[in-house]
């Protein structure tokens, strides 16, 4: 049990922790796409979080396996952790945000995330105020995968991905529950 209620900060931190974890399979809740599945399940990131945990000791504590382990265990057809890794590597075989927008709208919900829980940290005057506005519209040309800006508008490459994701975050996260 956690008390979320003690410290609006921690809460916020929490509950973008635990958007990270359903926008695997928040998909479609981002992108409307009639294009083969591009998300995760939740049955799917649940069995690579357990996979990614070991007890050394029975009835002992867990921990996250190592580097090494992981890359045993992925290899591994009889480990637990095969079918669910191998579920994420086909995701991003041939990946391009063209052909896969809703896999790109769910990397940039999560970019979204991480750049929010990284600066929830600092000082107060410079904290996010929503996972929705973490990352300024001046840095949207990070993402910008276009060789040539001919090869597509900014607004398909770029802009209504970016909107989605802002979307959905503000969806998710009141004003109320800001860390400012």
């Amino acid at each position: 049990m956690l008390d979320l209620t003690v410290d609006p900060a921690i809460r916020t931190q929490y509950m973008a922790m635990k958007a990270v974890y359903r926008s695997w399979s928040d998909g479609p809740n981002l992108c409307t796409t009639s294009a083969r599945r591009q998300n995760l399940g939740l049955q799917h990131v649940e069995r690579m979080v357990e996979a990614m945990l070991v007890l050394d000791v029975p009835g002992g504590d867990a921990r996250c396996v190592t580097y090494g382990e992981f890359l045993a265990a992925i290899q591994d057809e009889q480990s637990k952790a095969y079918l669910p890794a191998d579920r994420i590597v086909q995701m991003f075989v041939d990946f391009h945000p063209r052909t896969k927008p809703m896999l790109w709208r769910i990397l940039i919900t999560q970019a979204h995330l991480f750049r929010f829980l990284m600066d929830s940290v600092g000082p107060a005057h410079e904290r996010p105020a929503s996972p929705a506005t973490a990352i300024p519209a001046e840095d949207r040309q990070l993402f910008d995968w276009r060789r040539e800006p001919t090869e597509a508008r900014r607004e398909e490459a770029i802009d209504e991905h970016f909107l989605a994701a802002e979307a959905y975050l503000a969806a998710r996260f009141a004003p109320a529950e800001s860390l400012a």
